[in-house]
């Protein structure tokens, strides 16, 4: 006994689990003989309710068939309800009603109410499938064709212990074999000339219902889902219209023929058959060859815009980018040097004539320009604010160019003169005008300035001049030497070295006062370098504050160390005049200081000289 009670509660706990009810844990097959019956009990009272409602359908079943069955006209069909003669043939007549009665297809809108089964919706056709449920005994028509499923050949295994036969004189479809195919809620599938059912199709009828029944679906553009049709009775309708410019939708075949074998998206890097050999991230481009673009039109690259010519070629190039039209730029153009090179370029034509480079207003009038040979104007308009400035290190004004004054400056800001040089200063290279010595002009011109070997010409009409020069060293004080008897300075002025020149004169200008006593002497030495030039002693008399004067002239013949010159003296003491003239040699190359001093032969009190004026004059 205990064996034959294990082996029902392990049968009724695998029917359980087939039919997805969980057994609680205390229910499990234990030791306990109380909780084996109470399992068993369970198991028994399940399979009692399922065979009562499995038994109820069949009935109900058998009393459709049944009545479907009944040739009797039990419903009291009338000649006219199935569009028989009123008077007409009895062999007619019997015709038809033989074919009314092959037609299963329930021409008299029998309900389920009428022949006492459980509701029935809309009565199946031979070519449709049949959606029934078991438990509720109402059936269908799904609307969808046999053909519309999968292929007889696609069978499925179903060992689900409540299967429901299905009559074929239900949905009217004739006879019907292997009864016992169909799983509850999947649709069977029959073949359509005998009606027979070969399977089980595997679709439950939610997966088939008619769309109107689906009225909640919603469509995302350009997909269209239409419900209006449903209020009439129709089916809603799923469409895609066709693409306009504010609707989405298909392409028609004007549209395809458009748009069919067009370059397709580009990626990046650019291929080499693009153009390039590549296109980063960042937007750099770069083309491996030439790119023309022809055509006319406009072609936008970020910060300006191409102009490409109706006729011709505007090329980018890999090097550089060539302009072959008018382009125009917006509001600036920025040239950022990626390397050490030339950032702006601009190549004549081979016959250039016009200026390649000109800045004009907005009325067209150039204001600068720059010529094919280099040449350049600048405030080619004639404005009178038009300035130019060129600014150095420290000098804001090096150049000015005032278009008001017509005037010129050089380290000035106002010039008030064609050419206005400003004011230099003690430092080394800050003369306000400087002249490199240089050959001479061999036809002289009127009006020319030049410098060389030391010394400044001047051709006036047509004869090259030299400029005379007086030394700095002016005297503007009085120089006494009084009652000594010791060598004493009156002037000196010290010359360069190699500043004397062949044919250079050099004229020595000195006067003054002088008192002497009776019988006194005083000389005269004259140096050129550190040698003693020439020396002169006289005997003035007794005399008191009388004039004197002294001028040596001093020719360079030769230049170098052995270099030699000549040479004239002229005293005159109170009217008095003595002179003398000689050659002398004389070393060009040392930096020679020109010296005059004076000795009186005592200290008398008596004896006195005053310096008034003194000079150097250097001509030619």
């Amino acid at each position: 006994m205990p064996k034959r009670i294990d082996q029902a509660i392990s049968k009724a706990i695998k029917y359980l689990e087939s039919e997805g009810i969980s057994i609680p844990p205390e229910l499990l097959p234990v030791d306990d003989t109380a909780k084996k019956a109470e399992l068993l009990s369970l198991a028994e009272t399940i399979m009692a309710r399922q065979n009562k409602l499995s038994d109820g359908t069949k009935a109900l079943e058998y009393g459709l068939v049944e009545h479907i069955q009944d040739h009797s006209n039990p419903h009291e069909v009338t000649p006219a309800q199935i569009g028989a003669e009123r008077t007409g043939s009895a062999l007619g007549v019997l015709d038809l009603l033989g074919k009314h009665q092959e037609n299963y297809k329930n021409p008299h809108k029998v309900t389920p109410g009428q022949i006492g089964s459980p509701k029935l919706v809309i009565p199946a056709t031979p070519d449709n499938i049949v959606v029934f449920s078991s438990l509720s005994g109402s059936q269908k028509d799904s609307g969808v064709s046999i053909v519309d499923l999968a292929p007889a050949a696609h069978e499925h295994e179903h060992t689900h212990p409540l299967q429901i036969p299905v009559i074929a004189s239900m949905g009217g479809m004739g006879d019907v074999s292997n009864d016992g195919s169909v799983v509850d809620g999947n649709f069977p599938m029959y073949e359509g000339t005998s009606g027979k059912v070969i399977m089980d199709s595997g679709y439950a009828a939610i997966d088939f219902e008619p769309a109107q029944t689906k009225g909640n679906l919603t469509a995302t553009a350009p997909i269209v889902f239409d419900v209006t049709r449903q209020v009439i009775g129709g089916a809603a309708m799923v469409s895609i219209p066709k693409a306009t410019t504010l609707v989405d939708g298909y392409l028609a075949a004007a549209d395809w023929t458009i748009f069919n074998a067009k370059q397709a998206a580009l990626t990046f890097p650019l291929a080499a058959t693009l153009g390039g050999t590549g296109v980063n991230n960042a937007g750099t481009l770069t083309n491996a060859t030439a790119t023309t673009i022809t055509g006319g039109g406009t072609l936008a690259l970020g910060g300006f815009t191409l102009t490409v010519p109706a006729t011709g070629t505007a090329a980018l190039l890999a090097t550089a980018n060539v302009f072959t039209a008018v382009n125009q730029f917006g509001d600036g153009v920025l040239i950022t040097g990626g390397a050490d090179k030339i950032q702006l370029r601009i190549l004549d034509n081979a016959t250039q004539t016009t200026n390649p480079f000109e800045l004009q207003k907005s009325t067209a009038a150039v204001q600068i320009s720059f010529d094919d040979n280099g040449g350049a104007i600048f405030n080619e308009a004639g404005n009178a604010a038009g300035d130019f400035r060129v600014e150095s290190d420290t000098e804001a004004n090096m150049i000015f160019l005032d278009a008001s004054a017509n005037a010129v400056g050089i380290k000035q800001a106002a010039p008030t003169a064609y050419l206005h040089i400003g004011a230099g200063s003690a430092t080394a290279g800050t003369a306000p005008l400087k002249m490199t010595s240089g050959a001479l002009l061999a036809t002289p011109e009127a009006g020319s300035i030049e410098f060389y070997d030391g010394r400044f010409f001047l051709t006036g009409t047509g004869k090259q001049r030299a400029i005379d020069r007086t030394s700095s060293n002016v005297n503007v004080a009085n120089v006494v030497v009084a009652a000594t008897a010791a060598e004493t300075t009156l002037y000196l002025w010290s010359l360069s070295a190699n500043a004397m020149k062949v044919g250079r004169i050099y004229k020595v200008n000195l006067d003054g006062i002088l008192s002497a006593a009776a019988n006194k002497t005083i000389t005269f030495n004259f140096y050129f370098g550190t040698g003693l030039y020439v020396t002169s002693t006289t005997t003035p008399g007794n005399i008191l504050n009388k004039p004197w004067h002294v001028e040596y002239t001093v020719t360079i013949r030769t230049t170098g160390n052995g270099g030699t010159s000549s040479l004239h003296r002229h005293l005159n003491i109170n009217g008095v005049d003595s002179g003398v003239s000689s050659l002398q040699a004389i070393d060009t190359t040392a930096a020679n200081d020109v010296t005059l001093k004076v000795q009186w032969s005592d200290n008398n009190a008596g004896n006195s000289i005053t310096l008034y004026q003194a000079y150097l004059e250097l001509k030619n």
